[in-house]
């Protein structure tokens, strides 16, 4: 709603634009790009696990490991005892193994962080992904990347503001600085 011709005059005089970052120059869906096995776990069964524990889950990153899951043809099993770790993960039961997915920060906490899920971890943020760590029984079996990928039109909107004369474009986001820079990359954003 606009009210007023003159504000829509004033948008001549815009030299610099921020966008919110999900939703608005990304898909807001994500997807599982990464599949990181450890100690000679198998890649479909750790994302069986994963994908079995978040099925009971709403959130987005639940949404894109079960997704992976069927189309990698991977059956689920029914979990028990899911519970919500709120900014954390999720944790539950799964054929009698406790099955944990969730943040670095996490696994940081409670001490299972090893060197090699760490640097698996800090590669999957390099690379634009946020990592979720899988844990079987308390120890770290792997790390899933997830992605939010930017919108097909978003950089070509970007190119035509610049052409319009905007000379600075941002992206908020509360992202981990690796992957928001990843984005932002892709889109030609400045900050």
């Amino acid at each position: 709603l606009v009210k007023g011709g003159i504000h829509l005059e004033r948008l001549a005089g815009v030299r610099v634009i921020a966008f919110d970052k999900t939703g608005t120059v990304t898909t807001g869906r994500l997807t599982l790009d990464a599949v990181h096995p450890v100690d000679g776990h198998n890649a479909d069964e750790m994302v069986r696990l994963a994908a079995s524990v978040e099925s009971q889950s709403e959130h987005p990153v639940a949404a894109a490991i079960v997704a992976a899951s069927h189309a990698r043809g991977v059956h689920l099993d029914q979990p028990a005892d899911v519970q919500a770790l709120p900014g954390l993960g999720v944790e539950g039961r799964v054929q009698e193994m406790t099955i944990t997915c969730g943040t670095p920060r996490l696994f940081a906490e409670c001490a299972a962080m090893t060197p090699a899920i760490a640097a698996l971890a800090e590669e999957v943020v390099r690379k634009g992904m946020s990592p979720i760590v899988v844990a079987r029984d308390g120890k770290p079996i792997g790390v899933l990347g997830v992605t939010d990928r930017p919108k097909a039109n978003a950089a070509g909107v970007v190119a035509d503001l610049r052409s319009h004369g905007v000379s600075r474009i941002a992206m908020l986001t509360g992202d981990h600085a690796a992957a928001a820079q990843a984005v932002g990359l892709s889109l030609g954003v400045d900050d």
